[in-house]
């Protein structure tokens, strides 16, 4: 049991340690203001999680 919470947690830094790189890149690459800034690649989940809640909520979300 123990084993599958350490591989699980490894899996998640893993996981976040991806996406703090490819948010990275996707900066670098895009026409953005915060392409040195470090508060949207450590924050991504949160980016992402707030953009589409906000699309949903604010009903012009469609299949």
């Amino acid at each position: 049991m123990i084993y599958a919470v350490i591989t699980l947690a490894v899996l998640v830094l893993i996981l976040y340690v991806c996406g703090c790189f490819l948010m990275r890149a996707f900066l670098k690459t895009a026409d953005s203001t915060d392409k040195d800034k470090l508060y949207p690649v450590l924050c991504w989940p949160w980016i992402m999680i707030s953009a589409v809640g906000e699309v949903m909520i604010s009903g012009k979300f469609e299949w």
